[in-house]
């Protein structure tokens, strides 16, 4: 099972011999004993969180092809989005509720009419950015629109009290739902719980881990029940644009407009450690909590929702994307959607 992060052991290595598994550098056009000169802009030597997810992808879950990147991008262009339900109470459900009423009386009519669509889990700490990734895929690259905001984001934790039912074009629905560890409440974490554990229409569970924060108990606890009820689950790295801006500064890298040459050649070293240190501290944060050794390994996804200095732009959220479709089984459905147009 799970192991604790406080338990575990760290591994120790050279991070120079951690090479993505198809033996690609991080950091391309940065090996040592090439004669051409390092450019003076260098942004796109450092390390993304799309890259990241490629370099811890495994061979249960191969790249999406750049058709699918495609296919799940124009999906999510045009979907609309609706708000069915926010609850705090899983007996509130309206087809549960349907369901309890009907057993307790025969004659009982469902009033919910809506089509039974399979639904991913969104989960994560107070805070972590739940609903933050939730506008992340639904807008997309579109300019941050308070008024498109489908779940409501705020920088206080624990501002979600209930779980809110976001039906995707009629093809899948997002749940959001409150998060868990401080200013969580207890009755919101039943519900959660509940839903895990007797949810049919659950396909997949999507785990957000603050970047910053790495694994806490409570995520620990979440995994475990999620595993013992057979829930496959995908764990999502969110703020990893802080990680990047905040190592890069410590090596002091810069991107932009390096006259001397010689300091290019200095800055594209101090990228190529900087990127080995990124990588080794989601390596260690991995390890720590033991997912390389479990029996069914989740998706390993990483992205972020702000730009800096060091992240320019937003990344990571389209493969998420296709992932949700993956999990979903609904890539098919979406070809032909999409051919009789």
């Amino acid at each position: 099972m799970f192991k604790s992060p406080i338990l575990r052991n760290k591994i120790s290595y050279l991070t120079k011999h951690l090479t993505p598994k198809n033996g690609n550098k991080v950091a391309e056009g940065t090996s040592k004993g090439s004669n051409k000169q390092p450019p003076r802009n260098q942004e796109k030597f450092v390390i993304t969180p799309a890259k990241l997810t490629d370099y811890y992808r495994i061979e249960d879950f191969p790249q999406p092809t750049p058709k699918f990147r495609e296919l799940a991008a124009n999906f999510f262009l045009h979907a609309k989005t609706q708000l069915q339900w926010t609850l705090a109470s899983y007996e509130e459900i309206p087809d549960v509720k349907d369901e309890l009423l009907r057993q307790k009386d025969p004659q009982y009519q469902p009033k919910f009419k809506s089509p039974i669509l399979p639904e991913i889990l969104m989960l994560g700490y107070t805070n972590a950015g739940k609903s933050t990734l939730i506008n992340t895929l639904l807008n997309g690259m579109k300019p941050k629109d308070k008024s498109k905001e489908y779940a409501y984001s705020s920088s206080r934790a624990g501002f979600t009290k209930t779980m809110n039912s976001f039906n995707i074009s009629n093809k899948f629905v997002l749940m959001d739902c409150p998060g868990y560890g401080k200013f969580g409440d207890e009755k919101q974490g039943e519900m959660v719980l509940t839903y895990i554990s007797n949810r049919k229409q659950l396909r997949s569970a999507i785990m957000i881990i603050d970047s910053t924060n790495g694994f806490r108990e409570e995520d620990i606890l979440i995994i475990n029940h999620l595993v013992d009820n057979g829930i496959p689950f995908d764990i999502v790295f969110s703020k990893v644009d802080v990680i990047i801006e905040r190592i890069m500064k410590a090596h002091k890298v810069q991107t932009k407009n390096i006259e001397d040459v010689s300091q290019r050649l200095k800055n594209m070293n101090e990228i190529e450690a900087a990127n080995s240190k990124i990588i080794q501290y989601f390596h260690t944060m991995i390890e720590d909590v033991g997912l390389s050794g479990m029996a069914v390994r989740p998706k390993l996804l990483f992205y972020n929702s702000q730009i800096n200095s060091k992240t320019n732009k937003k990344s990571g959220f389209e493969e998420i994307r296709t992932t949700i479709i993956e999990r979903c089984d609904l890539e098919e459905s979406l070809k032909r959607l999409r051919s009789k147009k």
